[in-house]
């Protein structure tokens, strides 16, 4: 009798697992929903990204027809590419985001850049610059400049007015702004080969 004893003292006791399951699948369901989040998330801010370019190029399109010119155009060009930057736009944000209409008498004869909206206070802004593609970058030329170029840029706030909803780990990730841009080389008439 005495043996049985000295064997159930020496023999280690029987751990209890009741739990343990639940608290490690609780440790793995953070990350795992977390990363699931993550991956609904990029890919809706990628979604948005892409109709932020579309929109983008879909206004400089407005543009190829429109003959090569001076500044001029810019008055009677730029309020047709800003609405079919909201016609294109408005599915990207509920509500609609929209650049603010440009009025062709607003915009000075000489005057090649226009930006419509604010990202503070619409959460959006639509920049149109004509330019001469002979240059290197997108920048507004001089008043006497020839403008052959369209430029278009888009963009959109998701910072202050979030595109998709914010969730505590994704917002280090997330971009504070979308923003497309697209340019084209204008339609070459009479006048410009004359020159």
């Amino acid at each position: 009798m005495r043996l049985n004893m000295d064997r159930r003292v020496l023999q280690p006791k029987k751990r209890d697992d009741r739990g343990a399951a639940l608290v490690e699948f609780s440790i793995v369901a953070v990350l795992l929903f977390t990363l699931i989040f993550g991956i609904l998330v990029f890919g809706l801010l990628l979604s948005k990204k892409q109709t932020v370019v579309q929109a983008a190029s879909e206004a400089t399109r407005v543009g190829v027809p429109t003959a090569y010119v001076h500044s001029t155009a810019l008055r009677t060009l730029t309020p047709v590419v800003i609405g079919q930057v909201n016609q294109s736009i408005s599915t990207v944000a509920s509500p609609a985001r929209t650049c603010p209409t440009v009025a062709p008498l607003s915009i000075a004869t000489n005057q090649q850049q226009v930006t419509s909206g604010s990202l503070a206070t619409d959460g959006i802004t639509c920049t149109v610059i004509y330019w001469d593609c002979t240059s290197t970058a997108a920048a507004p030329l001089a008043a006497t400049g020839i403008t052959d170029c369209l430029d278009v840029k888009v963009v959109v706030d998701n910072s202050t007015k979030p595109l998709v909803p914010k969730l505590l780990l994704l917002n280090a990730v997330s971009p504070a702004s979308l923003s497309g841009e697209s340019s084209v080389k204008l339609t070459c008439d009479a006048t410009c080969q004359a020159s």
